[in-house]
């Protein structure tokens, strides 16, 4: 008679134990639900999936994907520091490119200017003509 009665306690034992594993894998699901339903689409149907675990228990295959899930996560998150980082790059590098063609061009400018100012010069020292400038200069730099 013992035996019967412990046998019965060890069922209902392992009964109350997996009542419990289920308890906690729903609320675990709707965790997940709750958590993770923004960053995925639903997809419909769904066809089935391989176990996670050698136990193929729910508790322990929630527990499974919770944490693959969270490593997914993480690695969302990488990546989206990583954008992050390249666009500040990126914007960095615009700005320095904006500020190198203000500066070529500027310098450009202050050249062209120079340049014009002295044939503008040129043109006064020799009564209005730029050719006997031009061809003293070249003659005096072939001999």
């Amino acid at each position: 008679m013992l035996d019967v009665q412990k046998f019965i306690s060890e069922v209902i034992t392992q009964r109350s134990q997996v009542w419990r594993d289920y308890d906690r894998a729903l609320s675990s699901q709707k965790e997940l639900l709750n958590r993770f339903s923004p960053q995925f689409s639903s997809s419909g149907t769904v066809k089935a999936l391989s176990p996670l675990t050698t136990e193929n228990l729910p508790s322990t295959e929630v527990q499974a994907v919770i944490a693959n899930l969270e490593k997914a996560e993480k690695q969302i998150a990488q990546a989206q520091s990583n954008i992050q980082q390249d666009a500040h790059e990126i914007e960095r590098l615009k700005i320095k490119a904006r500020n190198l063609i203000i500066i070529l061009t500027a310098t450009g400018v202050v050249v062209f200017g120079g340049l014009v100012m002295y044939v503008k010069n040129q043109i006064q020292n020799n009564n209005g003509s730029l050719q006997p400038a031009l061809t003293n200069r070249w003659l005096v730099q072939a001999k």
